[in-house]
C-alpha cells in the first residue's frame, strides 16, 4: 500500500508543477505585446470565462 500512495504522490507532484518554459516564453511574448492587444485578449478571456460559468449553471439567457 506505501508504494501506491508514493507513487501516487509523485504523479500529483507532475501534474501540478508549472510548465515553466512555457510560462517563461509567454511572459517574454506579453512583454513586447502593446496594451491594447493585452486588454482586447484579456477582454475576450473574460466573455469566455462568463459564458462557461453560465453553461455549467444551467442558466438559460432568453434573446428576445
Amino acid at each position: 500500500m506505501g508504494k501506491i500512495l508514493l507513487w501516487l504522490q509523485e504523479r500529483v507532484k507532475l501534474w501540478t508543477k508549472p510548465a515553466t518554459p512555457i510560462l517563461a516564453v509567454g511572459l517574454l511574448s506579453d512583454l513586447i505585446r502593446s496594451r491594447a492587444d493585452l486588454l482586447i485578449e484579456n477582454a475576450l478571456l473574460r466573455q469566455q470565462q462568463d459564458h462557461s460559468e453560465t453553461a455549467s449553471q444551467g442558466i438559460s439567457v432568453d434573446r428576445s
